[in-house]
């Protein structure tokens, strides 16, 4: 019932707006039909008097299904995006990320594995949109483009996504192996199972591929050394005391939300100013190098500070918060 009263209220929110006009979405119509209605009758479906009604249908229904029936109210009191909003931003994240082919290929494991591991694979894939469709509304203007973003990132994402495995380090490299070689030993095939188990880490391709477009740094350098920040400030164990947080209420789970977004970005905005340490033609690490030397006792007093919360039995949104400063004054720039 509650799945029902979600689809029908952004049904009626998404056909009162210009998105089932999108040539973005000129094809989801088409799909809705039969094959052999589609080749026979692919232009007049086009046409259909029930055209926007299809497309708008299709949308709610793979929107509502994946990302799940709160999907749409968290995100709105997080960012007061209107649906319409988080809509185009979720359908950007899905294709950029080809998230669409990732649960088909888990579909067809069904009878095949556990059903509860293909549960913990689409909950893998359900996060992984819900952090980009955030990164999306926080980082683009309204109307967001969904051709235009979807043709920039989906390359750029594809490139990354494949170095990950390789260039990861430390902690990340550990549980992401230990991920995949759990899903393996449950039966999904080798490389779905590195696909999948690379999802927690895979978000990072959005600042990876937005800081190679802002510096003129290649992918690969931008992704190498995004990971040896994140290997040797520890920044993934800070991560994971900040997903700690309570989030009992909707205030708790908006400040957490807002802290995480803040460390990604202070990462990425880090990441560029490590690059531009060094010469020009600096491998990544001689530019990592340069940059801890430029910056001294502030990364060892930053480093202490992230040693005793990250030590911490519990931690909370003031400890949270300290940190996050103590990350910013790593910035050549450092933000508010």
């Amino acid at each position: 019932m509650l799945l029902a009263y979600v689809k029908i209220g952004l049904n009626h929110a998404l056909l009162a707006t210009d998105l089932p006009d999108s040539a973005a979405l000129a094809h989801v119509p088409v799909a809705y039909f039969p094959t052999v209605l589609r080749e026979r009758f692919g232009d007049a479906i086009q046409q259909h008097p029930l055209r926007r009604e299809i497309l708008t249908t299709a949308v709610v229904n793979d929107l509502v299904n994946d990302a799940g029936i709160t999907f749409l109210q968290r995100l709105g009191e997080e960012t007061a995006a209107p649906e319409v909003d988080i809509a185009r931003a979720y359908l950007v994240a899905r294709d950029a990320f080809d998230l669409e082919a990732f649960r088909e290929d888990v579909a067809a494991l069904d009878n095949k594995i556990d059903a509860q591991v293909q549960t913990r694979m689409r909950l893998q894939a359900r996060r992984l949109a819900e952090r980009a469709t955030r990164w999306l509304l926080a980082k683009r203007r309204s109307p967001l483009d969904i051709d235009a973003e979807v043709d920039f990132f989906s390359e750029g994402v594809t490139e990354v996504l494949a170095m990950v495995p390789k260039m990861v380090r430390g902690a990340d490299a550990d549980a992401m192996a230990a991920e995949r070689d759990g899903l393996v030993a449950a039966g999904v095939p080798h490389d779905l199972a590195e696909r999948c188990a690379a999802m927690d880490l895979a978000f990072a391709a959005l600042d990876i591929v937005e800081v190679s477009r802002t510096s003129g740094f290649s992918r690969s350098d931008v992704a190498e050394v995004y990971f040896l920040v994140a290997d040797k400030l520890a920044i993934s164990e800070l991560l994971a005391a900040v997903n700690a947080l309570p989030r009992d209420d909707r205030w708790k789970a908006t400040a957490r939300a807002s802290v995480r977004e803040e460390l990604f970005a202070a990462h990425a905005a880090l990441t560029a100013d490590v690059l531009t340490s060094g010469e020009p033609s600096s491998t990544p690490g001689q530019h990592f190098a340069a940059w801890r030397a430029e910056a001294g006792e502030t990364v060892d007093r930053a480093a202490k500070v992230f040693e005793e919360i990250t030590a911490a039995e519990t931690l909370d949104l003031a400890m949270a918060s300290v940190a996050l400063r103590a990350f910013r004054s790593l910035l050549s720039s450092p933000r508010g």
